[in-house]
């Protein structure tokens, strides 16, 4: 007898980002975006520029809401932001945040 683990039917909860009257999909943390984002995180520990720790976090939330243009990320005011960055790394305790019936798949 043999066992396997089917991981296509561990389904997370999908999350969204509903911005501009538009939502977008908040991907899973990959490895690779772990990585690459705790790398980024590395090199600007020391960093003193806030402009430069801002441009980070839009591009580590662009990369894990990839149909998100970064454009549209930019257009946020800091505080949002700052709520976005949360929400995407899982702190769910944010205000705005609402519970939605997924019945159409996405």
């Amino acid at each position: 007898m043999a066992k396997i683990l089917n991981l296509d039917k561990l389904v997370e909860e999908k999350r969204y980002l509903k911005l501009f009257g538009k939502e977008y999909l908040i991907e899973e943390m990959t490895v690779d975006n772990f990585l690459i984002t705790n790398d980024e995180a590395e090199k600007l520990k020391d960093e003193k520029s806030i402009p430069k720790q801002v441009d980070a976090t839009v591009r580590m939330l662009h990369r894990s809401i990839p149909s998100c243009p970064e454009e549209v990320l930019r257009k946020l005011p800091l505080a949002q932001l700052q709520v976005v960055t949360a929400f995407v790394r899982g702190d769910e305790e944010q205000e705005g945040v609402e519970s939605k019936d997924d019945k159409s798949g996405k």
